[in-house]
């Protein structure tokens, strides 16, 4: 099921062990109507499991390392992100931010859908390195 595929990656990449496990109800509640969910799922939670957990490359060749600064349990979370270093000026952090990192919420007719998105973020330099704060909240 294509649509399954789709709704899938508007959720994106598994960044902690709460969406890990989250994951893992959704793959077997859905087990039974779509292969391709399932697979999808296990791609996910393998990508997670071999991973540490910090470093992600995006288009294959910009590197990010992210670290988790504050849980703020069932509303998000807020995360310390190291930005690219051919992310040389404030305009080329943005730009990285808006097309990389930032969550759009979907509109929805449901309520408390579970899906991240991006609350607020502050992009500054440190040590000569962009870099951003970044509240991830959950609809819930």
């Amino acid at each position: 099921m294509k649509n399954s595929i789709e709704w899938y990656d508007v959720i994106g990449r598994i960044k902690n062990k709460r969406e890990y496990k989250a994951q893992y109800y959704l793959m077997n509640f859905f087990a039974k109507s779509s292969d391709d969910f399932v697979i999808a799922s296990k791609k996910r939670m393998r990508e997670y499991t071999h991973s540490d957990n910090t470093k992600f490359v995006f288009d294959g060749k910009y590197e990010i390392t992210s670290y988790c600064v504050k849980d703020c349990g069932i509303d998000g979370f807020v995360e310390l992100v190291y930005l690219p270093k051919e992310c040389k000026t404030y305009e080329d952090a943005n730009e990285f931010f808006d097309k990389y990192l930032y969550q759009e919420r979907p509109n929805s007719m449901y309520d408390c859908t579970g899906i991240s998105f991006t609350s607020w973020y502050h992009i500054f330099k440190r040590n000569g390195r962009y870099c951003v704060y970044h509240k991830i909240s959950v609809d819930v």
